[in-house]
């Protein structure tokens, strides 16, 4: 049994798309803001609680979302749990 006063430990990993920018070479690139066409945002996330077994991993992606550079509905999910950590 748990005590009240004992902390949740959350573990998770996300999963990001990469930033696309316009670049003029390939090796030590400094990319201005400006040079940016496409943002990074979450394509997944996997988590699960410290005492909890592998069996209880949580997973969300966005493979079916219709655009799938909106990830507010996955991140809003994962903020629950970081919430409760």
């Amino acid at each position: 049994m748990k005590k009240a006063n004992t902390p949740r430990v959350l573990l998770f990993d996300i999963e990001t798309s990469p930033i696309i920018a316009y670049v003029w070479g390939l090796f030590d690139q400094n990319v201005a803001l400006n040079q940016i066409h496409t943002d990074w945002h979450v394509l997944s996330w996997a988590a699960k609680w410290a005492d909890e077994p592998a069996s209880k991993v949580m997973y969300m992606d966005q493979r079916n979302s219709t655009k799938i550079s909106d990830d507010r509905v996955i991140l809003k999910a994962l903020w629950k749990l970081l919430d409760a950590a």
